[in-house]
This record gives C-alpha cells, sequence and structure tokens, in this order.
C-alpha cells in the first residue's frame, strides 16, 4: 500500500491521543485504504451515470425485436437469443485484443496493458453513445416501415428483419469488452491486497446503481413528456411511442456524461503514478509518519529517497519496517 499525499487530514486518526481502541486510533493501513476509497468516489460516480443507458438499451431492443420479423428462412429467431451476438463477438475480439492490440499499444504507450483501465472504460463508453445512436435509427426505420404497410395498431409484425438490431449488440459487445472489463481492472488494481472483494463489490455496486438510476430516468423522462396522452415510454405499443426520441435522449447524455468522466479520469492518478510524479512529496510524507510513528531523527532527504525510489506495491506495515531498519543504518 502506498502513502498517499492527498487527504492529509485523515492522517490524524492514525495519531494516538492517549485513548485505546478502534474508535480512538487507526492503523495506517486503515487510513491509507479510505484514502483509497475516497480519491475512486470521482470516477465511480462518473462512470455509473455513464453507464446508465446500456441496460436500457438492451431491454428495449429486446423489446423491439418482438415486433419484427423473426423469420431466418424456415428458423425461427428469438429476439432475446440475439445476446449471441455480443457473446461470440467478444470472443474473437478479446484474443485479438490481447495477442495483437495489447503488443501494438504497449510499444506505443509503453503501459504493460497497452492503455490503462480507466482509457480501456472511455473506449466502452464512446461505444455505447454509437449504440445508442443507432437504436435511434433503426427505431425510426422501423416505425416508418410500420407507417408504410400500415401497421402501427394492426399488432402485426413489422416486415423488417431483426437482425438489423445485430447492429446495436456489436455495439454493446465492445462496451463490455472495454467498459466491463475496464472498470473491474481498476477498481481492483487500485486497492490494496486485503481490500480486493471490496474493490470487486464497488464495480458490482457501480453497475448496480446505474441499473436503478436508468429506473429512474424512465420514470422522469415519462412524467416530463407526458402531456395529455402517453409518456415517450408508456403504453404497450411501440410503434405509437417515442423510443427514438428516448434513444437520442440517452445519445446526448452519454456525451455529456463522457465528457465529465474524462475529466475526473484525465485528473485521477493511479498509485503508482503518484509515487513516480510526486515523489519528493511522497519521501517526505513517508519520513513524517515515521517521526510520528516511531520517533526517529529525520535522515537527508536524498538518503531516505534513495531507500524510497526501491518501493512500488508493497505493503504499508512492512514498508514501515524496512524503511526503520534503512534508516537506522544512514543515521
Amino acid at each position: 500500500m502506498f502513502f498517499n499525499v492527498a487527504f492529509r487530514w485523515l492522517d490524524r486518526a492514525s495519531i494516538s491521543d492517549g485513548n485505546a481502541g478502534n474508535w480512538h486510533l487507526c492503523s495506517v493501513s486503515q487510513v491509507e485504504g479510505m484514502k483509497i476509497v475516497l480519491r475512486m468516489l470521482p470516477v465511480f460516480f462518473s462512470s455509473m451515470i455513464g453507464y446508465i443507458s446500456l441496460p436500457l438499451l438492451l431491454t428495449l431492443t429486446i423489446q423491439q425485436g418482438v415486433t419484427m420479423n423473426t423469420k431466418l428462412g424456415a428458423i425461427h429467431v428469438p429476439p432475446a437469443s440475439l445476446f449471441l451476438i455480443p457473446v461470440a463477438f467478444q470472443l474473437v475480439i478479446l484474443v485479438l485484443y490481447d495477442r495483437l492490440m495489447v503488443p501494438f499499444a504497449r510499444k506505443i504507450t509503453g503501459c504493460p496493458t497497452g492503455i490503462t483501465h480507466l482509457q480501456r472504460a472511455g473506449v466502452g463508453f464512446v461505444a455505447n453513445i454509437i449504440a445508442t445512436v443507432i437504436g435511434a435509427v433503426i427505431k425510426k426505420k422501423r416505425k416508418g416501415v410500420a407507417e408504410e404497410y400500415r401497421l402501427l395498431d394492426s399488432g402485426k409484425p413489422v416486415p423488417m428483419h431483426v437482425m438489423w438490431l445485430g447492429l446495436q449488440f456489436f455495439a454493446v459487445g465492445i462496451v463490455d469488452i472495454s467498459t466491463f472489463v475496464g472498470l473491474l481492472e481498476f477498481f481492483n488494481n487500485e486497492v490494496s491486497k486485503g481490500m480486493k472483494s471490496l474493490g470487486t463489490a464497488i464495480f458490482w455496486c457501480n453497475i448496480g446503481m446505474s441499473s436503478f438510476m436508468g429506473t429512474v430516468l424512465v420514470n422522469v423522462v415519462n412524467k416530463a413528456t407526458r402531456n395529455r396522452g402517453i409518456g415517450w415510454l408508456e403504453g404497450n405499443n411501440l410503434n405509437r411511442n417515442y423510443l427514438d426520441r428516448f434513444y437520442w435522449l440517452l445519445a446526448i447524455l452519454g456525451s455529456v456524461t463522457f465528457i465529465n468522466y474524462l475529466y475526473w479520469a484525465r485528473r485521477y492518478f493511479s498509485n503508482l503514478a503518484i509515487l513516480a510524479v510526486q515523489p519528493n512529496k511522497v519521501a517526505i510524507e513517508v519520513q513524517e509518519r515515521l517521526l510520528v510513528l516511531h520517533c526517529y531523527e529525520p535522515p537527508p532527504l536524498r538518503k531516505f529517497q534513495l531507500c524510497l525510489s526501491e518501493f512500488y506495491f508493497v505493503d504499508t506495515f512492512s514498508l514501515s519496517i524496512h524503511l526503520l531498519n534503512r534508516l537506522t543504518l544512514t543515521i
């Protein structure tokens, strides 16, 4: 775990005031763990809002498929089976990504994973916007076909094949292999070894909260667009509602939230980057911690930095003990 120079006011929790017990004194590991969670909150909320449109897109696309031509020759294609398209697409793309794209990007960026986890998630958010735009265009085309054949109120399938919806699912496949994987790896890699389960829990909380916010968004849109009639998504007749407008709303919302996500993602520094970019501040921070906790005289900062520069991902307690041993030799 790193000594984080952010949220320094939390360091007071690890300084004894003479009272014993967990409510009076926290370990350094606990304080640093809290800092990690607080630093991830802007990314958590911005990515949660950006993920809202995906569960809505999947649900509404299946509902569209029910009203379309589902025959493929002599085979009936259930609309729910369209989920096989992104799954098969992911199996191919993941192999190409790991074997071709990552080595190529690694040579350019120098990053072990090719691109960072937040950059990978950002690619998925862009694909999510594209998927909603495709959904709006296909919905408009399907409604136009229904008007042309006078099937708006007939309840019969529209003579437009359900495989048109496969275009959306290709984009959804890109979202799954980028945003889903990127956020999962981000939350798991940023937390310490003792908090891996918490990192996974934060990720699934992100996904769950985005689905809940999607339900809230649908209710708000229906209430706001209910002008002496039904809202955009109300009613059982997809030929009469305004699903295409809702898709465009999701595309606009996705674009705004993507800009918000970019802002916080660019400002976020991983634990390794903090140590690499601010070595002086980190060295002073660790030195001050050791003086408070262990009452050692400060060595010259240059010698202390030589000790600190050997460590990146290490446990806080182990780092403290090892540095104390090195400090004993330098004093």
